[in-house]
Order: C-alpha cells, then structure tokens, then sequence
C-alpha cells in the first residue's frame, strides 16, 4: 500500500521536536511504502530570526533517518479564527508524481486541511489524526468562524478520524458527532527487568520536560507537605526553563532530588526501582514515558483529561487525578497502601503487553486497508 503522511511536528535538522511519528513510518514501511510530507508555514523575513521560526526560514527538503522528508510551504495567518484562509491556494498535488493509496494527516490543523485539498485533486481518500493542540485551538474560536468551518468540513469529509486516546474521541464526538478509531502509540518492552524496591522505601519518580503544563509543582509541592508515617523520596528527571523555579520550590527538602536530563536507558533503570510513577500533565496527547513506567512496574497517577485516559482504567491500571487537591489526596493514599501500588503496577504492567509497537502497527495497517 502506497501511503503518505503529511505531519506537520517531526524533528528537522535545525529543530528537536518528537519523532514518534517518524518512527511509524518506518516501521510502516517495513510492509508498505511510506512517504513524509513536512507542511512549513511561509516565513516573512522580517521574523526569520525569531526562535519560533528561525529553524524554518529557508528549510528545504531533508533526510531524517532513513526517510526522506519533503517540505511543503503553505501560508499561516497570525489570527485564529481564519489562519488557513488561504490553504487553497497551495497545491500539493500539483508538486507530486507518485499516486498514492491513502493519505494521512497526522494533525487537524494544518496536515488535515491540506490532505482534504490533496484528496480532491487525487482522488483519493484521507485520515486525520485528532490531538490536543487541534482541540485547543477549536476551542478558541467560534463555531462560525473560517477556522471552524474547515475543520469541520475537514473531519466530516475524512474517511477516518484517528485519536490517541477516548477522552479526545469523545471530544470530537460531542462536538462533531464524529466516530472514531482509537490507536494509541506504542512501546519496545525491556529486554530484562529487573526492578529492584525497598520494602522500606516508597520511591515516587517523575519524568517530564519543566514546563508549566507538566505541573511539576504540584508532585513537589505534595512531597513537601507528606506529614504521614511512610517513608517517601521523589526523584524527578528532566530539565527546561522552569528549572531554577522548581529547584527553588524544593527548598531544603532532602527527600526531593533532581537528577537532570539523563541518556533514556538511564531513565528505564530509574523507572525500574520506582513504585509510583506521576505525571500530572494537563495537556498531553498521550505521553510515552507512562508506557515506559508500567512497562517497569510502576503504578501510574496522570490528570484525568487526554494523555492515558481510555487507554487504562482508572482506578484498576491508573489512577486520574482532577486537580491539585485530588493529585495529593490519591499520592498520599498510595504511599501509605503498598499492596494497591503492587496491584496497580501488576495491572499496568499487563496493559502494555498489548501496546507493543507490533501490535499497534498491525493496527494501523489494518485501519488503512479498510479505507479501501
């Protein structure tokens, strides 16, 4: 089968961003023919040298890996609520020669609204994949506004619509009235494990990038006011520009410790003498590192909005937290139970069995054939 993504967040040569998207390509091609379109907004001169797009100004097509990435330039508009006003004008269909079979836009907006316009040039049906971003930027515009309408037309007109997890398909549901298909990402399960607990210790790790949205601060500032009769130690891996703040908000707490940006085994062997992993990100789209920690024998607290939600069950295989005060309530719970930490780790462990990146490849292969 002859597919082409059209993703607009992948890893350039001047620009980190996540690859797992390029890694399902890869994987794809193993028994299909998979090619990358990169959608790059026109950058005016005058903001080449902004942080924001000066790793785009004059980025033409590279090689990423073993896949060649083709960049398609389209117009962006600095206002919501008609940004992609002119997504009709750029004509990806006129720039290839290969016929594909099926297209599929890794993002709403703009991958989706150029996959709609490439398949009515083509002749050929589209997917979208629906993800947090593509959700909140719906959400701050008006129903009747340019922005709106596209996207509607866009999902409506879809031959599937792809989320990560329940919680975005139930979004969409309500607000579109749109089915839809649930493939989560996957995960390569440790050749050894071997985890390694203190009966006398009940570690709590945490593993994300300082950014406000991680809320880094409420694991900490939970851990600071733990009063109770376990014996607790947080350890958070990470960096970014909340780093200092964070550090500061510690204080003179020595069960805290912060162990910086570490190589990714490092972090596995981490995971491995953990009981509770946390991550209470309000604004994930999913998030690798909560496979990674109950492929390690951690029980899980996430927020209850996006990231694992549908993909686990709460209160069997994770726990979902509502805020700041239920985030502390069910931690505080969980240090002083360690049967239920077992049980939840045993649960989450067995999950991720069926999350292998085989068996999620396998799914997505079979959702494209059945657009044909």
């Amino acid at each position: 089968m002859k597919i082409l993504f059209i993703a607009s967040n992948i890893p350039s040569p001047k620009r980190k961003s996540n690859a797992v998207i390029l890694r399902i390509a890869n994987l794809l091609s193993v028994n299909h023919e998979v090619d990358v379109i990169f959608p790059k907004e026109i950058i005016p001169f005058w903001l080449r040298n902004k942080l924001k797009f000066k790793p785009l100004f004059r980025l033409n097509d590279f090689k990423q890996g073993s896949k060649n990435i083709r960049v398609f330039n389209y117009l962006r508009l600095p206002i919501k609520s008609m940004a992609f006003i002119f997504i009709k004008w750029f004509k990806l269909a006129l720039a290839s020669t290969k016929k594909y079979d099926l297209i599929h836009a890794h993002f709403l907006f703009p991958d989706g609204l150029i996959a709609q316009e490439t398949s009515k040039e083509m002749g050929i049906p589209y997917v979208v994949s629906v993800r947090y971003s593509d959700i909140a930027l719906l959400d701050s515009v008006s129903e009747s506004s340019d922005t709106f309408r596209k996207a509607k037309s866009c999902l409506i007109n879809a031959s599937s619509v792809h989320v990560l997890n329940t919680y975005t398909g139930n979004l969409i549901q309500e607000k579109l009235n749109i089915p839809y298909r649930v493939i989560p990402h996957g995960i390569d399960l440790p050749h050894q494990l071997n985890c390694d607990y203190s009966d006398d210790l009940c570690q709590i790790t945490c593993v994300a990038e300082f950014i406000s949205l991680k809320q880094i601060d409420w694991v900490i500032n939970a851990v600071k006011s733990y009063k109770g009769n376990s014996n607790i130690a947080l350890q958070i891996v990470g960096k970014g520009p909340l780093e200092n703040q964070l550090k500061a908000l510690k204080e003179d707490d020595d069960r805290i410790q912060f162990l910086g940006h570490i190589p990714h085994q490092e972090v596995l062997n981490i995971l491995m003498g953990s009981n509770i992993f946390v991550m209470p990100s309000t604004k994930e789209t999913f998030g690798l590192v909560y496979l990674e920690a109950a492929a390690t024998h951690n029980a899980i607290i996430a927020y209850h909005k996006y990231s694992i939600n549908g993909i686990f069950e709460a209160n069997e295989e994770a726990i979902f937290c509502a805020g700041y005060a239920d985030f502390k309530d069910q931690l505080y719970q969980l240090v002083e139970n360690p049967i239920r930490v077992r049980k939840l780790a045993d649960a989450a462990m067995l999950k991720v069995r069926d999350l292998t990146w085989d068996k999620i490849i396998t799914s997505y292969s079979n959702w494209y054939y059945e657009q044909g």
